[in-house]
């Protein structure tokens, strides 16, 4: 707990809770306002699992959070970054040896400061959620959209389904990150490896192999945030993803708890 506590107050700076509390629900309102804006009478089959959803679809019980949905690729890659950075500038800044001092035991530590960041993203997920939630029933009733079904019990159900699917992913998200910055124990370095192999790298790749959703964990983890996709379905996503972000947080807390921290 007093690992956890010193967690919450770093990320209680303003630029952290900037990137936090701001730009997650900004990417889901963003996503949002184009979801149900590109909303046409008849859904386009684009490649892959994507596709513009329709009016009709809007209607309908997972209208409530397509916009939501349509964001979760996105805020995996922030949550990455938000983890990455913040263990790796426990060994930039020199703050780890003060941080051991206090408590030597350091699988005590690295578990306090993940459920602090993970609690602090849980929280930004929500207010993303809500706030494009509203905005979804504003702009669908502008649009005629008929919002009966939204608010059933099944349509709050899928939005409830939504959120954890894409809790769910930001701890993948997170987890590697992590893993990343143990490892390398460099900011740049981290986030150069990183965001190469998640953004351009994997799908790169799976233009020309499609089966690459099966086995790269960004694509994997996205699939867990949609709830499965045409490809792969959401129990292998789920499955895979904790397999895969286990094996790299494994491999990273290895390497935090044997290695010299000036090492």
């Amino acid at each position: 707990m007093n690992a956890f506590r010193s967690e919450l107050v770093k990320l209680g700076r303003r630029t952290t809770l900037l990137a936090a509390g701001a730009v997650l629900p900004f990417l889901a309102l963003l996503a949002t306002t184009l979801v149900v804006l590109n909303a046409t009478t008849t859904p386009t089959i684009g490649a892959g699992d994507g596709f513009e959803p329709s009016l009709a679809m809007l209607g309908t019980t997972g209208g409530l959070t397509a916009g939501f949905r349509a964001s979760t690729g996105f805020l995996g890659i922030l949550v990455f970054t938000l983890f990455l950075t913040s263990f790796s500038s426990e060994f930039s800044q020199g703050t780890l040896r003060t941080l051991l001092v206090r408590e030597p035991r350091r699988v005590r530590l690295l578990v306090g400061k993940l459920s602090a960041v993970l609690l602090l993203v849980a929280a930004s997920l929500l207010l993303a959620e809500v706030l494009s939630i509203g905005l979804s029933a504003v702009l669908a009733s502008s649009r005629d959209v008929p919002l009966s079904s939204w608010w059933t019990a099944d349509g709050l159900q899928q939005a409830g389904g939504d959120y954890l699917n894409a809790l769910l992913a930001s701890a993948f998200f997170g987890a590697t990150g992590a893993a990343v910055a143990m490892l390398t124990r460099s900011t740049v370095v981290g986030l150069a490896i990183g965001l190469a192999w998640l953004m351009p790298l994997e799908h790169i790749v799976q233009n020309a192999w499609p089966d690459a959703e099966k086995w790269f964990p960004g694509l994997l983890f996205d699939v867990v945030a949609r709830g499965g996709s045409t490809l792969v379905s959401y129990q292998y996503g789920l499955t895979a993803g904790v397999v895969g972000a286990a094996a790299l947080l494994v491999a990273g807390a290895t390497s935090f708890v044997r290695r010299d921290v000036s090492g």
